[in-house]
Parts: structure tokens; sequence; C-alpha cells
């Protein structure tokens, strides 16, 4: 299993977010306790930073290209990240047999600034 949370848990977005914060932060713990209840069967989760998907266009409307520009210009990584740019993140956490109860964090770096 490969579930998805999200870089809420360690960059609360806004006032309000709480509970958004608090469900991606308990996907870690899930995974980890899910992993040993299901053992063999390997459970991680992949935690993106921002993505550059369609779901944004909705949320900021015209002025995604100039929040996308400025939160790149904050990251380490120097950019938002496409679906291209987080999918091995997700085919690593289903194709390695040794991985199990893992939080892989692909956020161009959000988690430290």
């Amino acid at each position: 299993m490969t579930l998805t949370s999200g870089i809420n848990k360690d960059r609360p977005p806004v006032p309000g977010g709480s509970v958004v914060s608090a469900i991606a932060g308990s996907f870690s713990y899930f995974a980890r306790a899910l992993s040993l209840e299901l053992a063999p069967t390997r459970v991680n989760i992949v935690s993106p930073g921002w993505v550059d998907t369609p779901m944004f266009d909705e949320l900021v409307g015209e002025a995604k290209s100039g929040f996308f520009e400025s939160m790149a210009a904050r990251l380490p990584a120097g950019k938002i990240a496409t679906p291209a740019d987080i999918a091995p993140a997700y085919i690593y956490a289903m194709e390695s047999d040794f991985t199990t109860g893992e939080t892989i964090h692909i956020d161009g770096g959000q988690r430290l600034i």
C-alpha cells in the first residue's frame, strides 16, 4: 500500500488548517502501525510538497502563476514540482520489497523553510 500525505503536516498552511495538518501528520504513524499489522504487506507514505496540478487552478485561479513563482523562489529546489517530479517516489515505494512503514518526503526542501 502506498498512501499520500502532504506538506501540511510539516508546514501548516493557514490559520484554520489544523484539521488538515493533523490528518496529514497522522498518516506516518498509521503507516508504521499498519505495516506491522499487515506484514508482510508493505505500507508506505509519500509526502509531496506543492505540485502543479489542476487542483491549484481551482484554489487560486489566475493568481497561480505568481503564487508558484514566489514559492519556487523560496524552495531549495528552486521550482514547484510537477506530477512527473514526484512519480519516482511512488514507484520506489511500490517496487522496493524492503521498505515498509516509511514516509518518503519529496517536497523540494519545503519542510526546511
